[in-house]
C-alpha cells in the first residue's frame, strides 16, 4: 500500500497508517478480529479463550451491528469449537454469546446445522453449569425465533426420557 495514496484521499496525516482501510471504517472490527483469533488459536490459554468468548458476548448484547460483524467474521464457528473442546467456563461463555447472537436472523442457518447439535450434546452430557447456560441460550433463541421452539421441545423431551441424563444430587 502506498502511504501517499491516503494523503491524496484527504485523510489526516496523523491517522494510523498501519491499519487496513476497512478497519478504519469499522473501529470495533479490530476487536472482533482479535477476540475471534484468540478463540481459534490453540496455544492461547483457556482463560484467555474464555475471556474472548465473554467479550464477544458483551459486544453482541450491546449492539446489533457488532453482532453481525461477529457472525460475518466467523465468530460462530470459533464459539462452537470452544463449546466442544473448551473448559467449563469457556463453554458457558460461548453458550451465552451464541444465545445473544441468536437475535440475528442471519445466524438461524448456523443454528439448525451446527449449533443445535452442539447444544443437544451438551444438554445430554455436559456439566450442569454449562447445561444451564445452554438452556438460557436456547430460551433466548426460541423467544426471538418461534421456529426454534420445535428444537427446544424435541430436545427437552428426548432428554427427559433418558435415564442417563438424570443426575443424583
Amino acid at each position: 500500500m502506498c502511504l501517499g495514496y491516503r494523503f491524496l484521499e484527504g485523510r489526516a496525516p496523523d491517522e494510523d497508517l498501519r491499519r487496513p482501510p476497512m478497519e478504519l471504517r469499522e473501529p470495533v472490527l479490530w476487536l472482533v478480529w482479535d477476540e475471534i483469533a484468540i478463540l481459534h488459536h490453540p496455544a492461547v490459554s483457556v482463560q484467555a479463550r474464555s475471556s474472548a468468548a465473554a467479550s464477544l458476548g458483551q459486544l453482541a448484547r450491546d449492539n446489533e451491528r457488532y453482532m453481525k460483524l461477529i457472525i460475518q467474521e466467523g465468530g460462530v464457528e470459533a464459539l462452537l469449537k470452544l463449546m466442544e473442546e473448551g473448559p467449563m467456563e469457556g463453554q458457558e461463555n460461548a453458550a451465552r454469546t451464541l444465545g445473544w447472537l441468536g437475535r440475528s436472523c442471519e445466524i438461524v442457518e448456523h443454528l439448525h446445522a451446527d449449533v443445535c447439535k452442539v447444544f443437544a450434546k451438551i444438554l445430554r452430557e455436559g456439566s450442569l453449569k454449562v447445561q444451564v447456560a445452554v438452556a438460557e441460550a436456547v430460551s433466548m433463541l426460541s423467544y426471538q425465533h418461534p421456529n426454534c421452539k420445535m428444537f427446544l421441545r424435541s430436545t427437552m423431551l428426548s432428554l427427559a426420557h433418558r435415564p442417563s441424563c438424570i443426575r443424583n444430587c
